[in-house]
């Protein structure tokens, strides 16, 4: 359904690099919402890589330190337990 214009009447056509008819560009309001979503994916993004490489290196650390516990504990562990080796 398009909407009759009078002869000789003002229309504003948004046009894109190409010529091409293009939507209006976005208001205050939906800059300002897309801006705000983009944020908080961006921070949800950021919080959710450092999160994954913290546990990757606590798992990586873990795996050491308990690799160096049973080396220590097969030195020390027969003399507390009173068994000889």
């Amino acid at each position: 359904m398009s909407s009759q214009v009078q002869p000789g009447a003002h229309v504003t056509v948004w046009v894109d690099v190409r010529d091409k008819i293009a939507s209006p560009p976005a208001g205050p309001v939906d800059a300002l919402v897309s801006s705000v979503l983009l944020g908080l994916g961006s921070a949800s993004v950021l919080a959710g890589a450092a999160f994954g490489t913290a546990s990757l290196a606590r798992r990586r650390l873990d795996r050491r330190r308990m690799a160096q516990w049973d080396a220590e504990w097969r030195l020390v562990g027969p003399r507390w337990s009173r068994r000889a080796g």
